[in-house]
């Protein structure tokens, strides 16, 4: 692993690069803290959408003694929306917003065609290429099948 481009409370997001030369983004936890992540692996490893981050595998590392569990995923080069954002002087121009919010609501649509609820949907949790011109969902910690879900409220 490589540099450290982002940090949760519970996992780290490092670049790395494939045996083939690929730039890939791990996301890491200790093998004994790691049960969330193996979740997020088991959703994520079942989606293959241009507008969701890519699930290329996952495995085990042994490091300072101890095991790491990583998921490996496409490395989606230009940051989050949430930076973008800040870059911009917190604004974006209106066809970019169309641009993106049409992307994320095709992101959400395959994930709830799925039966699968995003849970933590935020400007930090959509990646965007450097060219600016795709941006895809991240970060399924939260995310969880419609069935396992509880409803309250006035019917």
């Amino acid at each position: 692993r490589g540099p450290i481009i982002g940090q949760g409370s519970t996992a780290t997001v490092s670049i790395a690069i494939s045996n083939s030369g690929e730039i890939l983004a791990v996301k890491s936890a200790d093998f004994s803290s790691s049960a969330f992540l193996q979740k997020e692996q088991s959703i994520l490893s079942t989606l293959s959408s241009p507008h969701i981050v890519k699930y290329i595998g996952s495995g085990l590392t042994r490091e300072n003694d101890g095991l790491v569990y990583n998921i490996l995923m496409e490395y989606v080069s230009g940051g989050s929306l949430h930076d973008l954002i800040k870059k911009s002087g917190g604004k974006l121009p209106e066809p970019a917003i169309r641009l993106y919010t049409r992307q994320i609501l095709k992101g959400l649509i395959y994930l709830h065609e799925r039966g699968i609820v995003h849970c933590d949907l935020k400007s930090q949790n959509v990646l965007v290429e450097e060219n600016g011109l795709i941006s895809k969902i991240a970060d399924m910690g939260c995310a969880k099948p419609v069935d396992k879900l509880e409803f309250s409220g006035t019917p």
